[in-house]
């Protein structure tokens, strides 16, 4: 079902006064984490379910294909990617803060999937093909992130890779469900970093999340491949 371009400039202003929004209360307050956290997550629930509404007729969360064939891919795969946090996170969280962030996970993933994967995403596999699709959505979706984490390469690298990941297993499943799930563990592993007293290079995980990407690629190839919802 085709969407409206007013449906579409609704949701880029709405997404983009909650960016403001987001900077502004993390420069103003910037001691006060817990506080900020829980405006953040009213607001990613507010705006998801805005999002859904605007685009009910196309998102669809329920998995249509069986992510069983070639698994083993896709578990070595999402071994690796979750190794990341544990290698190289290093943002040193008090257990508390920690905590309410792993919790809060949830809400970041629902938002940002149902958002970038299941709207932008699905709108541009519509008209330009699934890879283009996942490249542009992750070009997106690595801006968005710049003002919340540090600006350098391999954090813009870490989180375009991380993105394409997601945005190939939701092509392959058809379905928000699974995308946003091991975004939420992701983020939640994330966040009671670091794990070493030294974490590695980010440059470590980027390499992972290389070898990663082409086993989901490949996963994502062989298995029965579905087009964006519709």
């Amino acid at each position: 079902m085709r969407i409206s371009g007013k449906t579409i400039l609704i949701a880029i202003s709405v997404e983009a006064a909650s960016m403001v929004a987001t900077r502004l209360a993390l420069k103003a307050y910037p001691n006060a984490l817990i506080e900020v956290e829980m405006f953040r997550t009213v607001l990613r629930l507010l705006t998801a379910g805005l999002y859904w509404w605007l685009f009910r007729n196309t998102l669809k969360f329920k998995i249509t294909t069986p992510l069983t064939p070639n698994r083993y891919q896709l578990f070595l795969a999402l071994g690796l990617l979750f190794s990341v946090p544990v290698l190289v996170g290093n943002d040193r969280l008090s257990p508390v803060i920690a905590t309410v962030f792993a919790l809060t996970s949830i809400a970041v993933a629902v938002k940002e999937e149902v958002l970038f994967r299941g709207a932008m995403q699905g709108l541009l596999a519509e008209r330009f093909g699934q890879i283009a699709a996942i490249a542009i959505t992750s070009v997106f979706f690595t801006a968005w992130h710049l003002g919340v984490r540090p600006i350098s390469f391999s954090v813009f690298m870490e989180i375009f890779l991380v993105s394409v990941i997601l945005g190939r297993i939701y092509m392959r499943s058809g379905g928000l469900t699974a995308a946003i799930g091991v975004h939420a563990v992701y983020d939640a592993i994330y966040s009671f970093s670091p794990y070493f007293a030294h974490p590695y290079n980010r440059f470590v995980g980027i390499f992972i999340l290389i070898y990663a990407t082409l086993l989901t690629y490949n996963w994502a190839t062989r298995g029965k491949a579905v087009s964006a919802p519709n």
